[in-house]
């Protein structure tokens, strides 16, 4: 038998969570602790549960969810999601602030910004195009680029095997 002391409580609550063994005397407010007989407890930095509470045996594998002594967290998606609501809203300064600054971060960005600054002849930074003919031209030529590589692999593959 033990008696339990200060140091053996914390929050003013026994420091094991073996209850059944744990008995108040009458005569005193001190704790008297008696171990059960084949009980180990894992004294240690998380200092508390008995070794029969860590150890599960199902017939399941993978362990239940609802089953698991520690459940981990639900895949969180980030909130910040742009809304296309906004999208039909006007263009102010704060919109190429923003741009710029998000550009910054990169080197290809700063290309971009370094460009714009010194070849376009403007005064505000918020451009509007009118006709989109250029950037769809610049689209198409990219896609083709992409497009003639998919073919020549195609062609190489198809002529290393026999199909018949």
């Amino acid at each position: 038998m033990r008696i339990l002391k200060q140091q053996d409580l914390i929050n003013g609550k026994p420091y094991t969570q073996n209850m059944h063994s744990l008995k108040y005397t009458k005569a005193t407010t001190s704790l008297i602790y008696k171990p059960h007989k084949n009980f180990n407890l894992q004294w240690g930095s998380l200092v508390e549960r008995p070794m029969v509470d860590r150890v599960m045996s199902t017939s399941q594998w993978p362990v239940p969810y609802y089953q698991r002594l520690f459940k981990s967290y639900p895949v969180r998606e980030r909130k910040d999601k742009m809304s296309l609501c906004l999208s039909d809203i006007n263009i102010d300064d704060s919109n190429w602030y923003q741009a710029k600054d998000f550009l910054r971060n990169s080197f290809k960005g700063r290309q971009i910004i370094d460009y714009v600054e010194n070849n376009i002849k403007t005064d505000t930074y918020v451009l509007i195009q009118t006709d989109v003919a250029n950037m769809a031209k610049a689209y198409v030529n990219d896609i083709c680029t992409f497009i003639d590589v998919a073919h020549n692999q195609n062609k190489r593959i198809l002529s290393q095997t026999d199909l018949l």
